[in-house]
């Protein structure tokens, strides 16, 4: 395995076990079985670190709905697919902390990442507005970034163990049927 991928790799096992906080660079080094210079010269900092972790699990789950949306053979069903987004979101355990770690960051302390971070969202939202478009119209404009931050809400409220309506409940107020 390359070394990026062997770091990429051991960090996000770190971040899962030891949380993003109690994971220090030289523990993912020693996890990765290199020097912390090696780890430096694949990544400037934790927080580079973390972006990439962070933005290659978003891709995994855009790419999945992507792939659900080409498959899709009736007509495109926008509560169903915001259900299934949502629940694909909701199960990145590991996205979901290191999302709201990178919020909490970028909003109180790091210029940097609030930039990555807003140009990963407009990307995103961007991707979800080409998807849906074809098969919503206007209304994917409308949709996409409701679901976003749909999306944002639900993650902070089930990380902080909130009790939530089911999903489908929620869908249904905001989406009626066609």
């Amino acid at each position: 395995m390359l070394t990026r991928e062997t770091i990429l790799e051991k960090a996000e096992a770190l971040f899962m076990a030891q949380g993003i906080q109690g994971t220090s660079i030289a523990d993912v080094a020693t996890a990765a079985g290199i020097s912390k210079g090696t780890l430096f010269y694949h990544f400037r900092s934790k927080d580079e670190l973390i972006l990439e972790i962070a933005f290659a699990n978003i891709q995994r789950v855009s790419d999945e709905m992507l792939s659900f949306i080409a498959r899709e053979e009736e007509p495109l069903n926008p509560r169903r697919l915001a259900e299934r987004f949502i629940r694909q979101v909701l199960a990145a355990t590991l996205r979901n902390r290191l999302h709201l770690y990178l919020i909490e960051e970028s909003m109180a302390r790091n210029e940097k990442l609030k930039a990555a971070l807003r140009d990963k969202y407009r990307e995103w939202l961007a991707t979800m507005l080409g998807a849906l478009k074809p098969f919503l119209g206007e209304k994917a404009s409308i949709l996409a970034p409701i679901l976003l931050a749909l999306t944002d809400g639900l993650i902070i409220q089930t990380t902080l163990g909130l009790d939530m309506p089911p999903i489908d409940e929620m869908l249904k107020a905001l989406i009626p049927d066609a």
